[in-house]
């Protein structure tokens, strides 16, 4: 070792230049301001979308003071199910996975291209968005079938048909598309790159690295299999939201805006959960490409990671402000309702 700097082990040289560690320090710390900036920033810009959204609706005032007891239910209503479907994503997978971690174990077939990788581990991968996912969507659509029906002496019902795209707020099913799209592209890339479907092999100079795990098709495709279920399940929730009873029949501004509403909060939590889902496998990878001494590549894959688990954070966050035109009014003029007429449904921020 000369001035207690350089190593020399076996002829290689363990020397690491001052700069190298003065910069990632710096990278270390500037990544987490970073993040938390961008966070910041997505969050005012889609708060401000949700305004100007809410601004081209009618609202009246009185919705919360003196609101019309149909209204006042579906609002009490709604609440409760986002709420509970909240903390059951949070809860019933960690009582799932505790209760059957040990029964995988043993159950799970010999999948694994290697001995060294229990196949257990991709039944888990594939379980970690499925379990919160569908536990949310299950309350969600329990929630829509015991939706509160209108009462009154008259009641309407539009003929009109709806959509699952006219439940949803448009930037919100970009979002969520946006997601799967790049979640399907970089599992496809992972399993291209992959070595026996769990480890990534590169060559640096003369030397040959491997490391292991990595999101090849070993665990790409549970988890690819359990997106798309949750994907499938939101879209039968949404149709759900689209058909169920009105809860104010003679104001359909206010129906159309409840709806709205009601799709905003099962739309959030499945971006969140493909986004997250998407976050995790880059960073598997980045974690990988970093393993293998390709610490530029690793260290952006890293950082994508980290932006699109913040950015999808964010969007969940976004409280939901219903669009209505204000065009849209009661059926007919002399259509009336009982009690003080409510604003249009939204959450508060």
């Amino acid at each position: 070792m000369s001035n207690g700097l350089e190593a020399e082990t076996a002829g290689i040289s363990l020397y690491t230049p001052a700069w190298y560690d003065v910069a990632w320090g710096a990278v270390t710390l500037l990544l987490p301001l970073g993040a938390l900036a961008v966070l910041y920033l997505v969050v005012r810009l889609a708060a401000r979308h949700g305004s100007a959204s809410a601004s081209d609706g009618a609202p009246q005032p009185g919705y919360r003071r003196a609101g019309h007891p149909n209204a006042e239910a579906a609002r009490r209503h709604g609440a409760l199910v986002a709420g509970t479907a909240w903390v059951l994503a949070a809860v019933v997978p960690q009582v799932v996975l505790t209760v059957a971690a040990p029964f995988l174990v043993i159950a799970a077939p010999a999948y694994a291209p290697s001995g060294s990788v229990p196949a257990s581990g991709a039944v888990l991968v594939g379980l970690a968005p499925a379990l919160p996912g569908l536990t949310y969507l299950a309350v969600h659509a329990v929630g829509e079938r015991t939706w509160p029906r209108a009462h009154g002496s008259v009641r309407r019902a539009s003929l009109a048909p709806r959509s699952v795209r006219g439940v949803t707020p448009r930037w919100l099913r970009r979002i969520t598309a946006a997601w799967a799209i790049a979640l399907a592209a970089t599992l496809a890339t992972c399993a291209a790159v992959a070595q026996d479907g769990v480890r990534l092999v590169a060559t640096v100079g003369v030397s040959v690295r491997t490391t292991s795990p990595f999101p090849g098709a070993f665990y790409g495709v549970p988890l690819a299999i359990s997106i798309a279920v949750v994907l499938v399940g939101t879209g039968l929730v949404l149709r759900q939201v689209a058909r169920r009873p009105a809860a104010l029949p003679d104001d359909p501004a206010y129906d159309d805006a409840s709806r709205l509403l009601s799709g905003h909060r099962v739309l959030r939590g499945t971006q969140l959960v493909v986004g997250w889902s998407l976050a995790g496998v880059l960073a598997v990878a980045g974690v990988a490409l970093r393993a293998v001494e390709l610490d530029v590549l690793g260290t952006a894959v890293l950082v994508v990671a980290t932006l699109v688990g913040l950015a999808s954070l964010a969007v969940a966050l976004v409280p939901g402000r219903a669009r209505v035109p204000t065009s849209v009014r009661l059926p007919h003029p002399g259509a009336s309702v009982i009690g003080a007429s409510p604003s249009l449904p939204q959450e508060s921020a």
